[in-house]
């Protein structure tokens, strides 16, 4: 009785069948359960596999299960079995024993669990693993998820393509032994503590958009990857439950962009033999230029007749014209290659406009044209910026006007729009009463090369890059060359730049300018006996140096030397106040000359200035870096050349 009711009180179907399958016993739950299926009310000597018990597709597995036990056979736990009717189909898990009588079986002991709530959660789950494994067999990126050890997990059809193995060789596969090696961008391997799982596995922190080289060695191939990936954590805590790889294929984007590098280089070296070009072209073209222009001045000065100083004018502006067009090809090009930058310095700026003016006075006297300049009362006397270059484009401008004016007056006017805390915003304009420009064509003249129309290149000439070049420089001031212009009326070209502001005074300046001018007036420039070596290896450009020097140092001595190697002759055997050093020479050039001067120099520093036909971006920086004092850029202006006697010998 005990041990019926034991058997009663179980919820797990038990029920026992002999040879026949027929029911010799059974519990109440198998009585209850199956009752409730079939509407059978079970009893003693049942057949127990006729069709309405069981779903007919597993009446013959029944059998065979219960012909198993039969045989003596244990049918242990794991096996899935459906008891069902046309309402219900319920899973049972079986266990089943053979049940002996005197060494004789005479039947067999079933015992059924009740697993449907299981099955139907590893059917959901086994659904939702196919939709998940079906999203990732169809994401462009290969995907791998890691046990927290590093062993794979899972792994899709993408991953197995970038990684070079089938899902089944990637399973379980530990970090440790990959069958693929990472590199890097600059083709060294990637060390195993740095492979991504292993990474995140130490941080515990996402990796987010590495690019990786995979080389797979049963390809024998290298392909690259994007990779990102982050950890997963156990109920929010600190325990790594997996972690997750994605691998995004860029071999194609990599190998252009390796394409791209090598164009770069390419470009780079191709740029460079340009500017080595332009470096040479320009000290090959400037050299000769040099001494046209400066005996050109000299005559000039002489007493020519009416029809010299024609002929010497006619030569001097088309020797001048000439090393514009150059300068406007070499600006251009540095601009083009980045390389052209500004020279901040204190700048005198009623000095510059007037300096601006003076260059074109005699050319609108000419012309009949009213030249005029106008600077307001609020305008800052210095400020801070690149004389040269805000000269340039200010020159460019009036050249410009001059051009295209045939009668009436170009105003250059200067404008305060803003003065405080130590900056001013400056509005500079040139305004003329000249042919002026079509409405449609304002923005092309100022692209490279471009004029307003091909009748303009003929009747007028130029490069067409004068107001590119300028508005590039002032692109480089923070600025933008602005332009209002009727056709038929004239045009007005104007910027505005923001400057540092000096604490000089207009009134300063105005002496200043003045004194400048009085300086000039000044000839000889030197009373006392000076020491002058003059270092270059053209002969015309040496005879054009030592006349300007012999006029503004009469009494002084000129010691000459072609190259390198006799200017250090020439120091070591005179006392020398100031040298006048070429830069490319023969045998031994500027830089190295003045490299070996500075050595054997005991405690006097002799100044060196440097003359130079080229003006490549850091030709000045390399002279000072060379042991120079100072520049000269070749055609050697009067003015310049003086103003450096004046900076560096003493009175």
């Amino acid at each position: 009785m005990i041990h019926q009711a034991l058997i009663n009180s179980s919820t797990d179907l038990i029920w026992s069948l002999d040879k026949e399958y027929k029911l010799i016993a059974f519990n109440e739950a198998f009585k209850a359960n199956l009752k409730d299926y079939t509407g059978h009310e079970f009893k003693a000597n049942d057949f127990l596999l006729p069709k309405e018990f069981f779903d007919e597709e597993y009446l013959a597995y029944w059998k065979v299960l219960y012909d198993r036990g039969l045989k003596g056979e244990k049918v242990t736990s794991g096996i899935y079995i459906p008891i069902t009717n046309t309402d219900k189909l319920q899973w049972y898990e079986i266990d089943i024993h053979p049940m002996y009588e005197e060494n004789e079986i005479y039947g067999i002991a079933c015992f059924g669990k009740d697993i449907t709530e299981k099955k139907i959660a590893i059917d959901t789950l086994a659904k939702n693993e196919k939709r998940y494994r079906d999203i990732l067999n169809n994401l462009e990126a290969g995907v791998v998820i890691h046990n927290p050890d590093t062993s794979i997990q899972i792994s899709n059809h993408k991953a197995s393509e970038l990684l070079g193995l089938s899902e089944d060789q990637m399973k379980g596969k530990l970090a440790i032994d990959p069958q693929w090696k990472f590199i890097y961008e600059d083709g060294s391997e990637v060390p195993l503590e740095k492979y991504p799982v292993n990474e995140i596995k130490s941080t515990k922190k996402p990796l987010k958009n590495n690019v990786i080289g995979v080389y797979r060695p049963l390809h024998n191939d290298i392909i690259w990857a994007l990779v990102n990936g982050f950890p997963k954590f156990h109920n929010g805590g600190t325990e790594i439950r997996e972690i997750i790889i994605t691998f995004i294929d860029i071999t194609a984007r990599k190998e252009m962009e390796i394409d791209l590098l090598k164009a770069k280089i390419q470009a780079e070296e191709a740029s460079k033999a340009k500017s080595e070009f332009l470096a040479n072209m320009s000290h090959e073209i400037r050299t000769p230029l040099n001494g046209i222009i400066g005996f050109t001045n000299l005559l000039m000065k002489s007493n020519l007749d009416i029809n010299q100083m024609e002929y010497m004018s006619t030569v001097s502006e088309s020797a001048t014209a000439l090393m514009e067009i150059i300068n406007d090809i070499l600006d251009f090009s540095k601009i083009e290659a980045g390389k052209l930058e500004l020279n901040i310095e204190e700048v005198n700026l009623v000095e510059l406009s007037n300096q601006v003016i003076e260059l074109f006075k005699q050319q609108a006297l000419l012309k009949n044209i009213s030249l005029t300049l106008t600077i307001e009362d609020d305008v800052p006397a210095n400020i801070f910026a690149d004389a040269v270059r805000l000269k340039q484009i200010l020159v460019n401008l009036i050249s410009n006007a001059l051009k295209f004016t045939s009668f009436g007056q170009i105003h250059l006017d200067l404008h305060c729009l803003e003065n405080n805390n130590g900056k001013a915003t400056i509005q500079f304009s040139v305004k003329d009463t000249g042919i002026g420009i079509k409405e449609y064509n304002q923005e092309k003249i100022f692209l490279s090369f471009v004029q307003e129309d091909n009748s303009t290149s003929r009747k007028y000439g130029g490069t067409g890059l004068g107001l590119a070049i300028s508005n590039r420089l002032l692109g480089l001031m923070n600025s933008k060359m602005q332009l209002v212009s009727k056709f038929g009326e004239g045009s007005n070209f104007y910027f505005e730049i923001e400057f540092k502001t000096s604490t000089n005074t207009i009134e300063n300046s105005i002496a200043l300018s003045n004194e400048v001018r009085k300086m000039k007036d000044i000839e000889p420039l030197l009373t006392n006996h000076t020491n002058i070596l003059i270092v270059e290896d053209n002969t015309i450009n040496m005879f054009l140096a030592k006349t300007l020097v012999k006029k503004m140092v009469p009494n002084g001595t000129i010691y000459e030397a072609i190259n390198g190697a006799e200017a250090i002759e020439q120091f070591k055997n005179n006392s020398l106040d100031l040298i006048l050093m070429d830069v490319q020479m023969p045998i031994k050039n500027g830089y190295e000359a003045s490299t070996e001067i500075r050595t054997l120099e005991n405690k006097t520093r002799i100044p060196i200035i440097a003359l130079t036909a080229g003006i490549m971006l850091g030709e000045k920086e390399k002279c000072f870096e060379f042991g120079m004092d100072d520049y000269l850029s070749k055609p050697i202006i009067h003015n310049e050349l003086e103003a450096i006697f004046k900076k560096w010998i003493k009175q």
